[in-house]
């Protein structure tokens, strides 16, 4: 099928100006490319909003290219709270955002309409009429069959969407993205994907100005055990890979943030990444727990834990008629769930060994418009006393919220590859943490910082005695399970920028080498 997506080398806009370098200036510029970025509240946020804090401090002039927030896709939320993280000194330019993969659903709800409108100007005639054997349309496709309708279907929306929603922003931020790298003397490009149009855009925006550019990979692209589709052999898996690999192929440094991530690409694409792929983690931003104080009972140190950083001092001892206290941030989906969970609770109350009032699972962020897995599993399971569900918290409220935790939940379920960033928040916060993962980074990561336990998805028995351990914890005073100072250190986001920053200046010498390169050998 020839492709009906334009090449990512292809001009944007007409009477393009010859390729200029970039003028060096006396101090390093950098344009990050962050469809996502505050005061959107969505999981891509908080590693670009990292950096844009601590850039800065290192002696970069950061510009940022995002969405206006009047161009959010339907359903997006706002935190203005992250928004206020954002340092003066960053310059922030917004741009329009348009949605080409909702085209067809509009003009289909128009047209329905326009129908509706042109029959009651008639007067409504027939609208009360029995439908009879011979009004019914005969199926498309010929005997009841629609797969030649979902073939078009897919022909027409597909293109509108690869590689994702967000491919309407790349013109827009392809204008406004040229015009700041060049009044700015910007000398590096750094993308955060996904979104994988972020890439894009910082791929035609290297080609255009000849700045140094970095690709940061926070999850996998064609490898991601939740996107399937993008790995097999048809119209959108060679798409994705053919992106991917001309994404892979243009950047001076691309970055992954877990093992599982930088062997995929090794593995994949070899000595095309091999000298230019570095691991930098996720981590966490150390003033989101500098001034955090749980209103904790006096006497309260949750099981053990060490203080966060700046922190809550949890020294002392515990009370022991305070019941135990589990939390979980985030929404679940697709097989993401905590079955296993809610059926050991189910056990261990039915057994005696837990009491309402002395354990509660709070589920931050869990209460979704479209989906209720979760509450119908609490429900059937009878354990409702046990479980607090909330919809999705303004970030300092879930911070804080996690902080007053005794325990922090984790659950992977697939993705072996992949990492959720709110594991770090959870390393920040120092609480112990029962992770329930399939093998994989995950599992890895839990087992190699020692975290806390770590289970199965599917152990109901072990799961349940994990929480008999951390029930008798609360009772007793005697726990001493804690996340250590020294792993916390190595994902301290202030830290972590001090790499990025390494990779900046590696990524302009680069550009700077191949700028020089006689061409045939680029």
């Amino acid at each position: 099928m020839t492709s009906l997506l334009p090449d990512i080398t292809a001009g944007d806009t007409a009477g393009d100006e010859p390729t200029l370098p970039v003028g060096a200036t006396s101090a390093s510029s950098v344009l990050m490319v962050a469809s996502h970025f505050p005061p959107l509240n969505a999981a891509g946020v908080f590693r670009s909003l990292r950096f844009a804090r601590y850039l800065p401090e290192l002696g970069w002039n950061v510009h940022v290219l995002t969405i206006a927030p009047r161009a959010y896709a339907a359903g997006d939320k706002c935190d203005d709270g992250l928004l206020a993280k954002v340092p003066s000194s960053v310059a922030v330019h917004r741009t329009a955002a348009v949605y080409p993969a909702r085209w067809p659903g509009a003009c289909k709800q128009w047209l329905r309409q326009l129908v509706r409108d042109q029959g009651s100007d008639r007067g409504g005639a027939g609208r009360n009429r029995a439908a009879r054997p011979q009004d019914a349309q005969p199926a498309i496709g010929g005997g009841g069959s629609s797969g030649w309708l979902q073939v078009w279907k897919d022909a027409v929306t597909l293109p509108l969407q690869t590689p994702d929603h967000w491919i309407g922003w790349r013109p827009f931020a392809v204008s406004l993205g040229r015009r700041v790298i060049r009044q700015h003397g910007v000398q590096v490009i750094y993308s955060s994907g996904p979104p994988w149009t972020n890439h894009l855009v910082g791929c035609r925006l290297k080609q255009l100005t000849g700045a140094a550019w970095v690709a940061d990979f926070r999850d996998p692209w064609v490898n991601a055990d939740f996107k399937r589709w993008r790995m097999g052999d048809t119209w959108v898996g060679r798409q994705h890979r053919r992106l991917e690999r001309q994404v892979l192929r243009q950047a001076d440094q691309v970055l992954v943030n877990t093992r599982g991530s930088l062997h995929d690409l090794l593995d994949r694409h070899g000595d095309l990444v091999a000298d230019k792929c570095s691991l930098l983690p996720n981590g966490f931003d150390p003033d989101d727990f500098a001034s955090l104080t749980a209103e904790r009972p006096p006497g309260d140190n949750a099981l053990g834990s060490q203080p966060p950083h700046g922190g809550v001092p949890l020294d002392r001892k515990l009370p022991l008629d305070r019941k135990l206290v589990v939390a979980h941030a985030g929404s679940f989906y697709g097989s993401r769930n905590i079955d296993s969970l809610i059926a050991a609770v189910g056990n261990l109350h039915r057994e005696g060994q837990v009491a309402p009032g002395e354990l509660e699972i709070q589920l931050l962020g869990a209460l979704r418009p479209d989906r209720d897995h979760e509450q119908r599993a609490i429900h059937d399971a009878g354990v409702e006393p046990y479980f607090t569900l909330t919809g999705l918290l303004p970030h300092g409220e879930c911070l804080r919220r996690l902080a007053e935790a005794d325990l922090l939940l984790l659950v992977q379920v697939g993705a072996p590859i992949s990492v959720p960033g709110k594991v770090y928040e959870y390393i920040a916060l120092g609480r112990p943490m029962l992770t329930l993962a399939t093998p994989g980074a995950t599992a890895e990561l839990a087992t190699r910082e020692q975290l806390g336990r770590c289970l199965a998805p599917d152990d109901v028995t072990g799961i349940a005695a994990a929480m008999r351990h951390y029930l008798q914890c609360r009772r007793s005073a005697d726990a001493r399970d804690h996340v250590s100072l020294e792993v916390q250190q190595r994902y301290n986001g202030r830290l972590q920028t001090g790499q990025l920053d390494r990779i900046l200046r590696t990524a302009m010498l680069a550009a700077a080498s191949n700028s020089l390169a006689p061409r045939g050998t680029r």
